[in-house]
């Protein structure tokens, strides 16, 4: 007869532990079962689990809890946004991130694809989420990778001070490899088709207005249980996911604005952004 095993149970293990299918086998499995299943065994059912109930889970990839966010821009654009001043419907740009194991995504919208844009939006999901992760893996977008590179991919500077605050590593997705991003992917398919269509049926004025609708349908979509295997994107993210993340520093970051000035005629002073500060005497 055919041993009860909660091939569920032992994956989510596998997932939320970081340890290999071996480690746990050994270290959990056979001490609750000193009887068990062989290793070989072990693996074959969780192998054709994973092939019956979840084959569009990428469980075989092993995502450790809480260690990758991956983020991206949505393709599609929205004129939703209607601005009084110029009279007519300007695009809206979405940005959308996804964590971990869970899956639980974050989603927001922008007047721009632009460095303030991004680092805000990035800061927006790390709040959204309540704790950051070990790594975010982003697109080689200009305004996170300067020069792409299989091996020392070059950050864009306000990126990198970001990441720093934070305390997260940048890991870009390689150039031409959709798979190495294949969550933000079908999160930005699941925005598109979920989120997007119920937004395009309404007209805004402001910005925190749309991100308000937006909210409300992520939430939705985030609580929705999921369809190949038991509990939500919510419920698995705090179980999970949480867990194993870092907490957040006490302050949000600010992005510094970086500017090369001369010191005035006097030598003691420095215009910008129509103040003058004191200049430093050894650069008088």
């Amino acid at each position: 007869p055919k041993r009860d095993l909660n091939e569920a149970y032992w994956l989510k293990r596998v997932a939320e532990s970081g340890k290999d299918v071996q480690s746990i086998w050994q270290d959990e499995y056979l001490q609750q079962n000193l009887e068990g299943l062989s290793y070989g065994q072990f693996c074959s059912r969780l192998k054709q689990w994973r092939k019956e109930s979840c084959p569009d889970l990428n469980y075989p990839k092993q995502r450790k809890a809480g260690e990758v966010m991956e983020t991206d821009w949505c393709g599609d654009l929205a004129k939703i946004l209607y601005n009084k001043e110029l009279g007519c419907f300007q695009d809206v740009h979405f940005f959308v991130a996804i964590l971990g194991f869970s899956q639980k995504i974050f989603a927001r919208a922008y007047n721009d694809e632009k460095q303030a844009s991004w680092l805000d939006a990035h800061t927006r999901a790390l709040e959204f989420y309540g704790a950051a992760p070990l790594i975010v893996k982003p697109d080689n977008t200009k305004t996170a990778i300067l020069k792409p590179d299989r091996y020392e991919p070059e950050k864009n500077p306000a990126f990198a001070c970001w990441a720093a605050h934070y305390r997260v590593a940048i890991v870009p997705a390689r150039s031409a490899k959709p798979k190495d991003k294949d969550r933000v992917e079908d999160a930005v398919g699941w925005f598109e088709k979920k989120v997007l269509p119920k937004l395009k049926e309404q007209i805004f004025f402001q910005l925190t207005d749309i991100n308000r609708a937006i909210l409300i349908e992520i939430k939705k979509l985030n609580d929705k249980p999921y369809q190949r295997r038991p509990g939500t994107r919510t419920e698995i993210f705090r179980e999970v996911d949480l867990p194993s993340m870092q907490s957040l520093p006490a302050h949000a970051f600010e992005n510094p604005e970086l500017r090369w000035v001369k010191s005035s005629k006097n030598g003691y002073h420095i215009h910008f952004d129509g103040h003058q500060y004191s200049a430093p005497y050894q650069l008088a």
